[in-house]
């Protein structure tokens, strides 16, 4: 009966001060978060300025950009190897 006592205290004390770990962001995941917010918002920086750009083109141009992101897309489509 004194071994489950142990053996209970021991996995108590375990739980207990393993789980300020679970609760509290690591100094990796602050900055894989950061990083992950930086990347966004200069993505979305880039799609605006695309939109922008986009916008001032000439119907032609339009058509044109259309036609060659429609090719593109086609072109660089991923392949599968087989193995």
């Amino acid at each position: 009966m004194s071994g489950f006592k142990i053996s209970v205290a021991a996995i108590l004390c375990s739980l207990l001060l393993g789980s300020c770990s679970i609760f509290k962001k690591s100094e990796v995941d602050k900055a894989e978060a950061t990083e992950k917010q930086e990347i966004n918002a200069f993505d979305a920086e880039i799609r605006k300025r695309q939109k922008a750009h986009y916008k001032m083109q000439n119907r032609e141009a339009k058509k044109m950009m259309k036609r060659s992101m429609r090719k593109s897309k086609r072109l660089n489509r991923p392949r599968l190897q087989n193995g």
